[in-house]
């Protein structure tokens, strides 16, 4: 995780949405954080860390001097973004075998009603 930090840009600034994303409306809306748990950005960060997930939404890019400090601001946020990146794998894990259980089940069905 932190080497891809290190080495592409837009990582960074996937990775600063993913933090804004888990902000709680009121404090995306405050620019602050407002609730002790441990997700969303810090209250040291939480300003400009949502002055840059909104700048990166209204489809600006940040400047380099910006992307340093997302850079290493961002690399304190490991831990939560590998989190995130494995709750969406269990999802889509999850999501592939349901979709197989349903395909063997319709196999089965035609299976059965051809021998009927």
């Amino acid at each position: 995780m932190t080497a891809g930090l290190l080495k592409h840009d837009v990582l960074v600034t996937r990775a600063v949405t993913a933090i804004y994303n888990a902000q709680t409306a009121d404090e995306k809306n405050g620019k602050y954080t407002n609730w002790d748990n441990k997700v969303g950005f810090n209250r040291s960060d939480a300003k400009f860390g949502c002055s840059l997930a909104e700048q990166l939404a209204k489809g600006k890019t940040l400047s380099p001097k910006q992307l340093a400090a997302a850079r290493r601001m961002m690399i304190k946020y490991r831990s939560q973004l590998a989190f995130q990146a494995n709750c969406k794998l269990a999802v889509a894990v999850a999501e592939g075998l349901a979709g197989l259980v349903a395909y063997a089940a319709s196999v089965q069905d035609e299976q059965v009603a051809t021998a009927a």
